[in-house]
């Protein structure tokens, strides 16, 4: 009678983990689809399969956390348990750990959550199978399955992945009605620009028939008030030379001279390990010491040639992501050295020092680390000899986020974080971009937003203000070849204009929030108190969202609504009145410019 018991009971239980299938293309079958890379590239592969015709293989693998992912973002229910499988194999390694991990992003945190581990290994295939209880806090940013674990450079298969279990339950439809409010006697960050980078393809603009009508797009209309550039000094002279055409240009056309960061890929190749500007790192000399004065005294050298052309150099970054070796040109530095790695400390200390013998007060300030990421950027700047030293701390955006770029909210929880904990001096993100379609548009205006309201960031700059038509990309793309008359405003341009042309240096976000789910608000006031910029963002694809805006501690006396949607760009579509509700359309940004005085007291 007992085990007749038991028996139904496994019959009953069975079935709570074969509700639904919730992944994409579990088998493989349709090659990669619905599966990418995590850090590492992946292929399909028609020769080990476990079942049916196919598997998927992780590649290219300089760490244990690269491997395989899928999202599951919207499709599991919290407080409910699912059952995760998959079949793994290695292809280069006779035995290595291998597992299945959960990395989530909610608004308080970002955390990893082991499933099943392993051994696998290169002969048979191997199953992993684990439970999984979806837990948390606020709004779910990111949600994805991966399989990761072996060593550096093993690569590995898997194929028949299942996560069984209760699809989630059609999400609630969006409240169309919501409240939100903006508060000047609440005061945060002061803002120093927005700016963005001519990296590459100066040549083009100085040479493209209407540059000057160029420079009034890129400078004058997005109020621009950073332009970064490579230091290129006693590498590529024609690229320093069409830079500083480019930035007299700006300032003829600008109330004020333009600032200008410089930051290097890589130093010239008689500094570099590799004789070269691609890869390795600081060169060591005759005696075995990795070469920082010289590559200080290249510095010193550059700075002063800028000087001698009439460019000040406002912001100075030793070293573009120094993180990471690359195929281009780069050079790696560890945040300390040791026998194959020169130190990014002691090179920064060293340039410090040097550019205050030179200049003294008037010497540029520096950035550090601008490492790939804000995440990376923790081992620099803890290794970092005097922080004193250095003005602001820098980053990309390109290795954060559990989700990637197409998921900004799994950067918050991390964002917070990183802001507290390096807080004192201000935070600068100087370069991060993707494909400039309307979808990257929205989502470089919500990175944007929960970087300013998020990790209090007192500069953001977009990758590629140009790039020439062959590469793509930029804000404006130039047509080939060099010297055509044609060119190309792209999505992001606009999205990116919403915050620059209405945003400005000496500006101080005032607090702002909404009730909306939907909407994402950031607002700022001007030095004078008079003028309030409001960007709100709505998120939804499909939901128009009527918004009922108050504020407190300052008196509205008259607004303009400008508004970027698929059919908009950054267009003035009607005036702004605070006793009637703002229709916040879909997917679109729209900035509100205010005007009015604080109140009293404030």
């Amino acid at each position: 009678m007992f085990i007749r018991k038991v028996y139904i009971l496994v019959l009953l239980a069975a079935p709570c983990f074969a509700d639904t299938n919730l992944l994409t293309n579990p088998g493989l079958e349709d090659g990669t689809s619905g599966w990418s890379g995590r850090g590492c590239s992946i292929a399909v592969d028609a020769n080990e399969k476990y079942t049916g015709s196919k598997s998927a293989k992780a590649f290219a693998r300089i760490d244990t956390w690269q491997g395989i992912k899928q999202s599951l973002l919207s499709k599991m229910e919290i407080g409910k348990k699912y059952r995760i499988s998959g079949w793994v194999k290695l292809q280069n390694s006779d035995s290595n750990n291998i597992q299945i991990t959960i990395a989530q992003a909610d608004s308080e945190d970002s955390t990893y959550i082991n499933v099943a581990k392993g051994i696998a290994n290169n002969k048979n295939w191997t199953k992993l199978t684990g439970d999984f209880i979806l837990n948390y806090k606020g709004e779910l940013g990111t949600l994805d399955v991966y399989f990761e674990g072996p060593a550096a450079g093993v690569n590995f298969y898997i194929d028949d992945v299942n996560v069984f279990g209760p699809p989630a339950p059609p999400p609630k439809p969006l409240d169309t009605n919501s409240t939100g409010k903006i508060d000047a006697s609440q005061r945060f960050q002061m803002f120093e620009g927005f700016g963005a980078a001519g990296g590459y393809d100066p040549n083009w603009l100085v040479a493209h028939p209407k540059k000057n009508e160029l420079y009034k797009l890129m400078f004058a209309d997005l109020c621009l008030e950073i332009y970064r550039i490579q230091n290129l000094h006693a590498i590529n002279e024609h690229y320093v030379d069409d830079s500083v055409e480019i930035i007299n240009g700006a300032n003829k056309i600008l109330s004020k001279p333009i600032k200008v960061m410089v930051a290097s890929w890589s130093p010239p190749a008689y500094l570099k390990s590799t004789d070269h500007t691609t890869a390795g790192t600081l060169k060591k000399n005759s005696a075995g010491k990795y070469m920082y004065d010289e590559f200080s005294d290249w510095w010193i050298d550059s700075v002063k040639d800028l000087t001698a052309r009439g460019v000040t150099v406002d912001y100075l970054s030793i070293q573009n992501e120094p993180d990471i070796e690359t195929a281009y040109a780069s050079c790696k530095f560890l945040p300390a050295e040791d026998a194959n790695w020169a130190s990014y400390n002691l090179a920064l200390e060293t340039v410090y020092q040097k550019l205050n013998f030179e200049f003294g007060d008037k010497r540029p300030k520096l950035l550090a680390p601008e490492t790939m990421g804000f995440g990376n950027s923790r081992r620099y700047i803890d290794a970092i000899i005097d922080t004193n030293h250095v003005y602001a701390w820098t980053h990309h955006l390109y290795s954060d986020g559990a989700g990637g770029y197409d998921h900004p909210e799994a950067y918050v929880a991390s964002l917070k974080k990183y802001a507290e904990k390096y807080d004192g001096k201000p935070f600068f993100q100087t370069e991060y971009s993707r494909n400039p379609d309307f979808n990257d548009a929205v989502f470089t205006a919500r990175h944007i937003h929960n970087c300013l309201v998020y990790e209090n960031l007192a500069s953001y700059s977009y990758w590629s203000l140009y790039r020439k038509g062959k590469i793509g990309g930029g804000l404006i793309t130039l047509s080939e070849p060099i010297g055509s008359e044609g060119y190309r405003i792209n999505p992001t341009y606009y999205a990116f204009k919403q915050f620059s042309a209405f945003i400005d240096q000496n500006w101080q976000r005032i607090e702002a929030q909404t009730d909306s789910p939907a909407l994402r608000i950031t607002a700022f006031q001007s030095p004078d108190k008079k003028n309030v910029s409001v960007v709100i963002i709505n998120t939804s694809s499909d939901t128009d969202i009527s918004l009922s805006l108050a504020s407190a501690a300052f008196e509205i006396s008259a607004g303009e609504i400008y508004r970027t949607s698929k059919t908009e760009n950054c267009e003035l579509v009607g005036n702004y009145k605070n006793d009637k509700p703002l229709i916040v359309v879909k997917d679109s940004i729209t900035t509100i410019a205010i005007k009015g005085n604080l109140l009293k007291g404030e």
